[in-house]
């Protein structure tokens, strides 16, 4: 599609362009959303972000190697072991969304937790910026060719000049956009939710809405690197415990909730 721009006669990836300008909307939503939320502190919410982003660095990072990993030995087992084949391992990983996801949750609590903040209520107010920020990636996965779909004849349009992997001449669906749709219904839904006040559990919602999203669409999706197990990929395989885990998490509040209630019946009686 469009795998780089000239700006000032230079050639710049749009991947990154993309992740620059979502970085930016971030900042910028983020300035709004302190603005109405008086008990939130713009300071605050962006040292948190810089540590979520350095978290989404770093855990995009590992994951990309996890799933590359099993590639590596079946290929340091066939060919033998060979110190430049280590070199070009940890120098090419690409990075994964979901390792990113988690990593940017550990780096806001770590953000929090450093700066002594409440964790629940940056955590909660900072959940809009990962559907925004994701939306904008995907986006530019659209435009390099990468984490692209599969074939189709009816529905699919065609790369000429692909540099993500994706095959050129062969009409692809454009799964990064149907993603990127979708990340934005999921910003207005949570940026709703932090204005109003209407919930504490943001990311809760967020996860809920996201992960069996993905785990669907993950059918859809063409490209190979991504790693499968029984079948099913790596990020189908992260989105169900996903799934399990914010399901615990909600059944352990209600049985929490319910249990103090109790307790507070009885002492008025």
């Amino acid at each position: 599609m469009l795998p780089y721009v000239s700006i000032f006669n230079i050639e710049v990836p749009t991947y990154g362009l993309m992740a620059g300008v979502g970085i930016f909307f971030c900042f910028l939503f983020m300035f709004l959303i302190t603005r109405i939320r008086k008990d939130i502190r713009l300071d605050d919410v962006a040292y948190v972000f810089v540590f979520a982003m350095a978290g989404l660095l770093v855990g995009a990072k590992i994951m990309g190697y996890l799933v590359e990993l099993p590639n590596f030995v079946s290929a340091s087992i066939e060919g033998g072991f060979k110190l430049h084949n280590v070199i070009v391992f940890f120098s090419t990983g690409t990075f994964v969304f979901y390792g990113g996801l988690l990593g940017s949750i550990a780096g806001c609590a770590c953000g929090c937790k450093f700066f002594e903040l409440d964790i629940g209520k940056h955590m909660n107010v900072c959940t809009p910026l990962i559907p925004l920020f994701h939306m904008f990636g995907r986006i530019g996965c659209f435009l390099t060719g990468c984490c692209y779909g599969i074939e189709s004849q009816r529905f699919g349009i065609d790369y000429d000049n692909a540099v993500g992997g994706a095959p050129n001449g062969v009409p692809l669906l454009p799964v990064q956009l149907y993603e990127a749709g979708f990340e934005l219904l999921l910003f207005v839904l949570t940026l709703i939710l932090v204005i109003s006040k209407k919930t504490n559990n943001s990311l809760l919602v967020y996860l809920l809405c996201y992960a069996p999203f993905r785990f669907t669409i993950e059918f859809l999706r063409g490209d190979e690197i991504r790693g499968r197990f029984l079948n099913l990929s790596t990020a189908q395989w992260v989105s169900i415990g996903i799934v399990v885990v914010c399901v615990t998490v909600l059944l352990r509040k209600k049985y929490i909730g319910d249990v103090s209630h109790q307790k507070q019946q009885k002492a008025v009686e």
